[in-house]
């Protein structure tokens, strides 16, 4: 077997000479590899505590070098194509990863800024404190100062806008504005979309999150919005003071906030609510509602209380005008319940209770007013004044009748007053009225004999002289008297003059309740009349004449034949009229009586004649008028 001879040494720093060409040598204490070369002599061919940067001094790219243990610096371009592994070591420019993806301090080479990713902080000159992470974050910047943009396309239109911070593939894209928070997918993508306007102070969590308004819009020119949640949109762009909150929100436009969207049946919100703007309320029912969970406890409270004290002092305002005596205010003021009338809370009193007195209760829809104490003439429970309360001139008191042994409730004014118009009562005397069935009495049991009054449809019984009885189904008045052989009851002589006769000033008409026998002639200057009472409408084909159609008129309309039947029993002189109105002919015949007429003919003769039919003698008429065979 062949043997190589390698030249070496075991003296550190020692170096070989005179080696030809091709010839190597070996520093066994340096670990150094020597070769001789015959145009510059001996070089270093492998030095393992060194870094070969040259090889007989041309520099360029080094392969297949497998380890350094000392810090190197590149000064230009260098390939590793397995990979590096490297402590400590330090490069001029950024690097490149995988051939796509760049590292380093972005355009401007300033210390303080940090890129990661292709085209990301490329354009920078002299902004300082940003970070790029992603293709093209930041990749337009060039003066904005302290971004943050993490995710591809992140602010990457930003120029000089500062403080943004940007998260999520696309976050504030287009936005070259400053102050503005965006975290997701797309989030504020449009803002300053195409610089159609500038947006600042805005933030937005979720994928689409204030990416455009609820037209679709681009969101440009927007400050201080607030969208949080997927696909939250304002009310429409160039807005202001917007927050819109939940899973695909709607916004309501500047100056609002929303949360929630349509689909929401329920919202909680734990805690006390302050709303110092005020509420609004608006649905198609049940417009505010305001309850409690807790049994006896208020679902809604107004107050305006004062601290260490128990006093609620609140009020509810219903009103119009801000000026006018146009509103109302329900008012709470230690206990005392105000309902006013004006322009503050000063204003004209419309309802004032004490609960400390008075108690007001509604049980299965019977109203109870009652009052703890009884105390001269404050014992009223409920009282109408109409002068001055301090002279204790009321108009009408009710009170409670305490002594009773029944529950009764006596009206009677305090002072001798007015209860009723035109009916004065004095002071001291007692009304009752009672009610039984369809009977209602009204009854005086101070001295001096009765004063009830009855309205019922048949006359009361043990009746006291002076009481009255209206009879319900006639409407008649009576007043029971005695004339001193006998008592009775009798209808009052009327403003007429006439007993039972009733004058109507509207009609100026006289009703009497009586057969009128007049002896001599009656005439009149304007003639005779009848009132549209007196016409009996028929359109049927049989009819029987009634003893009350004496004197009126029968009007008969029909296209067919009729027959009238004239009974047995009316009266002698019974007279009545009858008008054929329709086509069909009307025969009159008798039932137990006897009908005559000129030449035995009793049939109406056509349409629009008329009869009359008159009993001379007892059960025997006369027919007379536009007759036919």
């Amino acid at each position: 077997m062949a043997k190589i001879k390698i030249k070496n040494s075991v003296t550190p720093g020692s170096v070989p000479s005179g080696l030809s060409f091709g010839e190597m040598a070996v520093n066994i204490a340096d670990k150094t590899i020597f070769i001789g070369n015959a145009v510059e002599g001996v070089v270093t061919l492998y030095d393992q505590n060194n870094l070969v940067t040259s090889v007989n001094g041309a520099t360029g790219a080094i392969t297949n070098v497998a380890k350094t243990d000392t810090a190197q610096t590149f000064t230009a371009t260098q390939q590793f194509a397995a990979g590096i592994s490297a402590d400590g070591a330090t490069f001029a420019t950024a690097i490149r990863v995988e051939g796509f993806v760049d590292v380093g301090l972005g355009g401007g080479a300033n210390s303080t800024n940090l890129m990661v990713g292709n085209s990301a902080l490329d354009a920078n000159t002299s902004g300082l404190n940003n970070v790029a992470v992603g293709y093209a974050s930041l990749a337009s910047n060039t003066t904005g100062t302290s971004n943050s943009a993490i995710g591809a396309n992140t602010l990457s239109s930003n120029t000089y806008g500062g403080t943004n911070t940007a998260i999520g593939s696309g976050a504030l894209q287009y936005s070259i504005s400053d102050s503005n928070t965006a975290i997701g997918y797309n989030s504020l993508n449009s803002l300053g979309f195409f610089s159609l306007g500038n947006g600042s102070n805005n933030t937005a969590i979720g994928t689409d999150a204030g990416k455009s308004d609820i037209s679709l819009n681009p969101l440009w020119g927007f400050t201080g919005g607030v969208f949080v949640g997927y696909d939250t949109r304002a009310g429409a762009n160039n807005g202001t003071n917007e927050i819109v909150i939940g899973y695909e929100g709607r916004g309501n436009g500047s100056n609002t906030t929303t949360i929630g969207n349509t689909s929401t049946t329920d919202a909680y919100i734990h805690g006390l609510l302050h709303l110092p703007g005020g509420i609004s309320a608006s649905a198609s029912s049940n417009t505010l509602e305001v309850t409690s969970s807790t049994s006896n406890s208020a679902g809604i409270r107004v107050s305006n209380g004062h601290s260490g004290t128990p006093t609620r002092t609140g009020a509810i305002a219903l009103g119009r005008s801000p000026t006018a005596s146009h509103n109302t205010f329900i008012y709470s003021n230690s206990g005392v319940f105000q309902i006013l009338n004006g322009i503050d809370y000063t204003s004209t009193k419309l309802l004032e209770l004490d609960t400390s007195g008075a108690d007001i209760l509604n049980n299965s829809g019977l109203l109870t007013i009652s009052k703890s104490s009884y105390l001269g003439n404050d014992s009223a429970v409920v009282r109408i004044v109409g002068a001055d309360v301090v002279s204790t001139n009321y108009n009408s008191d009710i009170i409670a009748n305490i002594s009773a042994s029944s529950n009764t409730v006596h009206t009677l004014p305090q002072l001798t007053g007015t209860l009723l118009n035109r009916n004065t009562i004095a002071a001291g005397s007692n009304i009752e009225f009672s009610v039984s069935g369809a009977t209602l009495t009204i009854s005086s049991t101070a001295s001096g004999g009765g004063a009830g009054f009855t309205y019922t449809s048949s006359a009361p019984g043990s009746p006291e002289v002076g009481d009255r009885w209206m009879d319900s189904d006639t409407g008649k008045e009576y007043v029971y008297i005695n004339d001193g052989d006998s008592s009775q009851w009798i209808q009052p002589v009327s403003t007429n003059g006439l007993i039972g006769v009733t004058y109507d000033p509207n009609t100026e008409t006289y009703e009497v309740d009586a057969n009128i026998e007049i002896q001599g002639y009656v005439s009149s200057d304007s003639g005779y009349r009848i009132t549209s009472g007196a016409i009996n409408s028929q359109s049927g084909t049989t009819y029987t004449l009634l003893g009350s159609d004496n004197g009126k008129v029968i009007v008969w309309d029909t296209a067919t034949s009729a027959t009238l039947t004239v009974p047995s029993g009316l009266a002698v002189g019974y007279n009545t009229t009858v008008i054929q109105t329709g086509t069909g002919g009307i025969g009159i015949t008798g039932s137990g009586t006897t009908i005559n007429s000129f030449e035995g003919k009793l049939t109406t003769a056509g349409q629009h004649a008329a009869v009359s039919i008159i009993s001379y003698i007892s059960d025997v008429f006369n027919v007379a008028g536009g007759l036919t065979g």
